[in-house]
Formats: C-alpha cells, sequence, structure tokens
C-alpha cells in the first residue's frame, strides 16, 4: 500500500546529503567532486576520516571563508536542507507507524 514511501524518503533526502558533503569538501578546501570518493570501496575510509575528522582549512581558502569563523546560522542554506531531511524521516517513520511495518 505505502510502497512508495521508501523512494520519497531518499527523494527528499539526497539533496541535503549532497549539499552538506560538498560544503564539507568546500571546507577542506577540496573541490565537490571528491564526495564521489566516498563511492569507492577502500578509498571511501581515506574520505570519512578527511571529511569527517580532520578540521577545515585555517582561514580562508579558495571556496570562501572559514565557516568556523564567519558562521551565522541564520543564511545557512544547509541548515534548510538538513531540516527537510529531518522532516521527511518523521513523515516516514509517522507513515510506518501508521501503516504497521515498523
Amino acid at each position: 500500500m505505502f510502497t512508495y514511501l521508501p523512494g520519497v524518503y531518499v527523494l527528499l533526502t539526497v539533496y541535503p546529503t549532497v549539499a552538506v558533503n560538498v560544503k564539507r569538501c568546500h571546507d577542506r578546501g577540496r573541490g565537490g567532486l571528491f564526495f564521489l570518493a566516498s563511492f569507492v570501496p577502500f578509498v571511501n575510509f581515506w574520505y570519512l576520516i578527511e571529511i569527517g575528522f580532520l578540521r577545515g582549512t585555517a582561514g580562508e581558502n579558495e571556496y570562501g571563508p572559514d565557516p568556523a569563523q564567519s558562521y551565522d546560522p541564520a543564511s545557512d542554506p544547509a541548515k534548510r536542507g538538513i531540516a527537510i531531511g529531518a522532516a521527511a524521516l518523521v513523515a516516514a517513520l509517522l507513515a510506518a507507524l501508521l501503516v504497521g511495518v515498523a
């Protein structure tokens, strides 16, 4: 009956996921295509360590100012994407509970 819900969830969360990852790549001084390294087996460990655990470049880089020094939460487009993804997750969980799948 609700077999389309996982597809809707994926469609609502793909953009925010890619946006946050590309933003973090830029924070590290890498291009957005570096995100594709997360899909390559064994190379994805390097990607996860670099993006997940290492600090961004100190000061300004070619992609803009250091977000740790100039962060303004009100003007962050990634926050909207995260909010949309969170709302999609909650909606999918509620729908699953109503249907009795979970």
